[in-house]
């Protein structure tokens, strides 16, 4: 690895007119944001079958998977709490992993994006689900337009439009789990159906689970919005994670006590609902519970994606024009129109994009294993910042800590091979051939300003 300047000034993002993307974003916007991009419509489906994994134990599994999310924070609260990084993750692996590093990042970060749209074709399933006979094509289309129009008008109204929908979510979820409590049967803790697997198929369990608990991560990708990034970000990364795991830990409870287990294992998790509840805060919960947490998850993700896309525009990976800001709302209005016709193509025409968001998967993965380990470099890249820091260690414990979440990455990693199809082992390696060429491609055209990070 190339080592990096020393980083000494201040830097605000800059777009190719001069334009300054503002500071706005307020701790509870970003705490907002952060539980929007962790909860989605997954716990629906995914909580039944890591019952099927360890029984009425999986609340315990809950736990170990928040552990083990925020043992893969570690690296990132340390360079975010340090330092502004405005262009997210991708300003991290500039610093910690060098030039090239940086390319190959952002144009697997770029491609991931794609994904957008299975947000949106989600929504549309679940409202189906409620209202049959709805064009399922303009309802996809619609929602995410709406979603677009949020950004549009500026992250900070984004952000706003976030709290409503947290709010309207956290109700959904806490009457789940209120009115389900005291329909928990006798005898949750006996044997059978307590650690139907014994301590195997808990952490087996909490492997599988880290896919719903993981999200916070994305949140570095607001340092440059952020009004006070080193201290705010690493707060809502942990807050947010701890918070979301303990409410799933309580709605897992529910999940596996209510009815005999053989009704609920593999079964969403509006089958338990449909028993506790009446009609009518059935039909609420199912639409706090999935749309408005696709909602949620589209919004924060959309979000999360532009800064690292302006900076790398501004430093020449892509043409300097796509990040123009508007001078009003300072939003990159070209980036948001990329992504939105990103987005609407394959609703149109129907493309299959889970082999795409699959092949990105293991390498967004390697990508953060790559960045933990050069997590140690935090001393040698910026000395003064660091010493600073109120995340400052000994350089000992700064080693041992990024092995330590390089080691939980590696556990993960394992995990995401043994659930892959061939067909996406070769769509990863043929992504990472894709990024290194473009590293190679455009190294020349890029200029990076590292010592501008402070």
């Amino acid at each position: 690895m190339q080592q990096n300047h020393v980083l000494q000034k201040p830097i605000s993002i800059s777009a190719p007119n001069n334009q300054t993307v503002k500071h706005n974003l307020s701790r509870t916007n970003l705490f907002m944001l952060s539980v929007g991009q962790i909860v989605g419509a997954g716990i629906l489906s995914m909580l039944g079958i890591a019952v099927g994994m360890t029984g009425r134990s999986i609340f315990i599994s809950f736990i170990l998977a928040a552990f083990l999310i925020l043992a893969t924070l570690i690296p990132i609260v340390l360079t975010s709490g340090t330092v502004r990084l405005p262009g997210g993750d991708y300003s991290r692996a500039a610093l910690l992993a060098g030039k090239k590093w940086a390319g190959m990042y952002i144009f697997i970060f770029a491609i991931s994006n794609f994904s957008i749209s299975m947000y949106a074709l989600s929504f549309a399933d679940y409202l189906l689900a409620l209202i049959p006979g709805l064009p399922h094509q303009a309802v996809a289309l619609g929602i995410l337009t709406l979603v677009f129009i949020f950004h549009y008008f500026g992250i900070k109204n984004a952000a706003r439009w976030q709290t409503l929908i947290i709010i309207l979510l956290s109700v959904a979820l806490t009457m789940f789990t209120v009115l389900g409590l005291p329909h928990v049967q006798p005898g949750y803790f006996q044997q059978p159906g307590f650690m139907t697997h014994g301590g195997i198929g808990i952490l087996a369990a909490a492997a599988y689970m880290t896919f719903t608990v993981g999200g916070a991560q994305f949140m570095i990708n607001f340092s440059g919005e952020a009004k006070n990034p080193t201290k705010d970000i690493p707060f809502v990364m942990v807050i947010s994670t701890i918070t979301v795991a303990i409410l799933y830990a309580l709605m897992a409870v529910v999940a596996s006590g209510v009815l005999p287990l053989h009704q609920v294992i593999n079964q969403p998790l509006t089958h338990v609902a449909n028993a506790i509840l009446s009609r009518p805060l059935y039909i609420f919960f199912v639409i706090g519970g999935a749309l408005i947490a696709l909602t949620g998850t589209m919004n924060a993700s959309i979000g999360s994606s532009l800064s690292p896309i302006v900076q790398a525009s501004r430093d020449g990976w892509f043409p300097k024009q796509m990040g123009y800001l508007h001078p009003k709302y300072n939003s990159p209005v070209v980036i948001l129109g990329i992504f939105y016709l990103i987005g609407i193509l394959p609703i149109i025409f129907g493309w299959n994009i889970s082999l795409i968001s699959n092949s990105v998967l293991i390498l967004t993965n390697v990508v953060s294993l790559v960045l933990a380990i050069s997590t140690i470099r935090l001393p040698q890249v910026m000395p003064e910042q660091w010493a600073k820091s109120a995340f400052h260690v000994s350089n000992r414990h700064l080693i041992e800590l990024s092995l330590f979440s390089a080691a939980t990455m590696i556990v993960q990693l394992v995990m995401f091979f043994r659930s892959i199809s061939t067909t996406a082992v070769i769509g990863n390696v043929f992504v990472v051939v894709l990024a290194y060429l473009f590293g190679v491609w455009r190294t020349k055209y890029v200029t990076m300003d590292l010592e501008n990070i402070k």
